[in-house]
């Protein structure tokens, strides 16, 4: 798959994961759910403030709205949970 997407998508661009949940809450993804597979070798890079966390070994951490610019690479991606709250 990356060695398809290597065509449209240029070697050492960054991307992060982001979502809502529980409630109004923001997270930035680290090693679950869909950033692992972002974070191939052949793949995406996380940002540095993303790389801190894959390396402390964090699921996930909660961000502010403020610190957003901070964790957003060239791509991102947010999720929304189907829950109502979210």
């Amino acid at each position: 798959m990356w060695e398809k997407q290597g065509k449209v998508i240029p070697l050492g661009k960054t991307a992060s994961v982001l979502t809502y949940h529980r409630g109004a809450r923001l997270f930035v993804m680290g090693n679950i759910g869909l950033a692992p597979l972002l974070y191939h070798p052949l793949g995406f890079r996380p940002v540095h403030k993303v790389q801190e966390a894959l390396a402390a070994g964090r699921a996930y951490k909660e961000i502010s709205a403020n610190e957003v610019h901070e964790y957003a690479g060239n791509y991102l991606f947010l999720m929304l949970p189907q829950e109502p709250a979210a």
